[in-house]
């Protein structure tokens, strides 16, 4: 899977005080890694809006409610801190999810076996695989810690825990100081060109991979304060690259403030985008009132779909439990009788 695939997917999923990243996660990235993305879970969950996620997740559908007790894991009470570090090369790059929080081991390995993958040791250290994947690995460190990526990866981060092999001081280091101002954090000392996939499905989708393209660093992070605040550093090729950055960011946020039918949607001075150099600073303020009618609405929005979000979670059961899908009848064009009349174009074969 792509490294920034795992990011995205990362970061929609886990959006006390404030303290760096645990240096024994640190300790388990590979030397080699280039790029870091950190949560501060136990922040976040105490903040506003971190309460209201955790009610979320309490009205869970009840397929997932059962697996959390099966493993005695609540995310939005158990899970402390997550770190992502990747080496950023290409896209499908060394990457490992590290988790710190409070772990039933037996209760997780348990439910491991019953889904037939028992767990198997390696160098002492637990290791739970995927059903359905050959390559993904889970390793339970202990009741605080746990890991998990591709299965050589995952068996490479035990073996540097054994040997007390660290990483770089200098990525380190401004993993620390990231991590200390911010709650969700993040930063990466390599292009991301690599990351990018080669041909974007659509146009708008295109000049996005464009412009990442253009990013040769990026540093930053957000915090909740109880405002939602975010900076971040954009470090291009050249200066045309962060002035053209900047235009497209700008433009944006002026469409986005212009749509009065959208009462969520962000103030003018909102958003600031300033280029010095190759580089785009953009910094991001959100209220407290604001971030929360926004996360309101998007719930209403999805309570509006088809099934709500049980229906997706749920969108995995047998065929024969599902309804059945209304035979295509083509397409009714109707006009005035003075023009066609009524239109029916044939249902396509093919689907």
């Amino acid at each position: 899977m792509a490294i920034s695939r795992r990011f995205v997917a990362l970061s929609l999923a886990f959006g006390a005080i404030a303290c760096a990243a645990d240096p024994t996660l640190l300790n388990l990235a590979m030397p080699d890694a280039k790029v870091a993305f950190g949560v501060n879970v136990e922040k976040i969950v105490a903040s506003p809006i971190g309460q209201q996620l955790r009610a979320q997740i309490r009205q869970a559908p009840a397929e997932l409610q059962q697996i959390f007790q099966s493993t005695g894991f609540d995310p939005s009470r158990d899970l402390k801190e997550l770190l992502i570090v990747s080496t950023g090369q290409g896209q499908n790059a060394p990457t490992l999810i590290m988790a710190r929080g409070n772990f039933d081991i037996d209760k997780l390995t348990a439910f491991a076996a019953s889904s037939g993958r028992p767990a198997v040791l390696y160098e002492g250290v637990p290791i739970l695989t995927h059903p359905s994947k050959s390559s993904g690995a889970m390793a339970l460190l202990d009741s605080s810690m746990v890991i998990g990526g591709d299965l050589d990866q995952v068996q490479a981060a035990i073996h540097r825990r054994a040997s007390s092999t660290s990483i770089g001081t200098e990525f380190a280091a401004r993993a620390a100081k990231l991590s200390e101002q911010y709650d969700v954090w993040g930063f990466s000392t390599v292009s991301l060109a690599g990351m990018v996939p080669t041909a974007a499905p659509n146009p708008q989708l295109q000049q996005a991979a464009e412009m990442l393209k253009a990013i040769r660093q990026v540093s930053g992070g957000m915090r909740f304060s109880p405002d939602m605040e975010l900076a971040l550093d954009l470090a291009t090729r050249t200066q045309k690259d962060a002035e053209n950055i900047r235009d497209t960011l700008s433009f944006v946020s002026a469409f986005v403030t212009a749509n009065q039918k959208n009462p969520s949607g962000l103030k003018p001075d909102a958003l600031k985008v300033i280029v010095s150099a190759r580089t785009v600073h953009i910094a991001l303020h959100i209220t407290e009132a604001e971030l929360k009618k926004a996360y309101e609405m998007q719930m209403a929005r999805n309570a509006a779909m088809p099934g709500g979000m049980s229906g997706i979670m749920t969108s995995s059961q047998p065929l024969a439990q599902q309804k059945a899908r209304p035979a295509d009848g083509g397409i009714v064009i109707q006009s005035s009788e003075k023009d066609m009349g009524t239109v029916t174009l044939p249902p396509n074969k093919n689907n």
